[in-house]
């Protein structure tokens, strides 16, 4: 009779450590899906006013960011200019090389610049911003972020100036029923590395412990039976010491007969 060969140890861990950064990769985006479907208002503590230096009018944005538990969002209000009504709207096209962070005066905040996975961070540097919505013709926008304990994905959706449809980049629309506020849900596609990378690496942590605690167990309660711990077969009757069904060597033929 042929007996199938053992894996190798440090064969069998690499692939035990694959599937769980794999599994681990998928969970922490689940938990981030989750995170962004909730309807429930984040509570304000953050907030900043990109100001833009252009020739005739002084632009500017107010960024309010709100934060829960496995959730951030970041609504930015319209551009306004200064020397206009606070209700009018400044509709040119900004400049965005000369676009500035400054802390709100009302709203104090504790940091210089909107958070690291937001794009708005990069406004002045990414000339690719307009895609989000265009600048010059969004009334309001809001980006939200969403995983655990690190933020992972986010989404990006705007209103046009007037009213209109919600225009959602990044993300898929899941519409409900009941919703009050004007955000609709839904789910983040736009990946932020970063906290993905450190997301992954504690979930799949996480799950190769539960894996091996369980591998252990099962070892153990085959060894209690008199089997082989590698592949279960009946080692009652063998005295050699190598599973005649596997060739696993078997370190202790007294805990089997």
């Amino acid at each position: 009779m042929s007996h199938a060969q053992p894996s190798s140890p440090l064969r069998s861990r690499t692939r035990r450590l694959a599937i769980c950064l794999a599994s681990g990769a998928v969970l922490q985006h689940l938990v981030a899906c989750g995170f962004s479907l909730q309807t429930s208002q984040d509570p304000t503590t953050d907030a900043w006013v990109l100001k833009l230096r252009e020739p005739v009018r002084h632009s500017r944005v107010l960024v309010i960011r709100g934060r829960s538990t496995g959730r951030d969002s970041l609504l930015a209000d319209f551009w306004r200019s200064r020397s206009d009504p606070a209700d009018s709207v400044d509709d040119s096209r900004p400049d965005w090389s000369s676009a500035e962070w400054r802390s709100d005066e009302d709203l104090v905040s504790t940091r210089s610049m909107p958070p690291a996975w937001s794009r708005f961070t990069h406004i002045s540097t990414d000339p690719n911003f307009d895609y989000y919505p265009n600048a010059s013709s969004w009334g309001w926008c809001v980006e939200v972020a969403s995983g655990w304990p690190m933020r992972s994905a986010s989404y990006f959706a705007g209103e046009s100036l007037g009213g209109g449809p919600l225009q959602v980049r990044d993300g898929i629309v899941v519409p409900h029923a009941g919703n009050g506020n004007r955000i609709s849900r839904a789910l983040p596609l736009a990946i932020y590395w970063p906290g993905a990378i450190v997301n992954t690496l504690i979930y799949a942590a996480v799950l190769l412990a539960l894996a091996t605690l369980v591998r252990l167990s099962r070892q153990r309660l085959r060894v209690r039976r008199g089997h082989c711990p590698a592949c279960n077969y009946d080692l009652r009757a063998t005295t050699t010491g190598v599973c005649p069904e596997c060739g696993a060597v078997i370190y202790s033929l007294s805990s089997v007969a």
